[in-house]
């Protein structure tokens, strides 16, 4: 690949990273056309994203870990970032409910992690009420002193 094709590829991957911008369109006069171009910003990307091939421009090496590469009809292609609002708005919309109805979903991890902060609080209120702290302030209750005054 050419240098400068390359360097063209790297530059549309980083501006559909920069912030404020959802994607980047490229319109292609023909579906031949389109699917070159997106292989090329494929391979344009391929040894850094294998790992293979070290990259200094930190700007590219972000813009792969967000954004991603998708046809809008036969002709234009698209690089957008992963979390695009104007997409999640879309999907939202399309579901007739307000986003704000919508339950975050939870990984595997994130529910075990949750069930186990439950079962440590449950512990540590049990503790608590046993040894004798104050369960509202989670401080404990003052010592009565000793003979010595302490």
């Amino acid at each position: 690949m050419a240098d400068k094709q390359k360097a063209v590829f790297w530059e549309i991957w980083k501006k559909a990273a920069r912030p404020g911008v959802d994607k980047v369109r490229v319109p292609m006069s023909s579906e031949r056309a389109a699917q070159r171009v997106r292989f090329g910003l494929y391979n344009s990307v391929r040894g850094i994203r294998d790992g293979k091939v070290e990259c200094e421009d930190l700007e590219l090496v972000e813009a792969l870990g967000v954004c991603t590469v998708y046809m809008e009809g036969p002709t234009v292609v698209v690089v957008a970032r992963k979390d695009s609002n104007e997409d999640l708005l879309e999907m939202v919309k399309a579901l007739g409910v307000d986003i704000e109805e919508i339950e975050g979903v939870k990984t595997k991890l994130e529910k075990e992690m949750e069930e186990s902060q439950k079962r440590l609080m449950e512990r540590l209120k049990k503790s608590s009420e046993s040894s004798g702290l104050d369960s509202s302030l989670n401080t404990p209750e003052p010592k009565k002193p000793n003979r010595f005054g302490f």
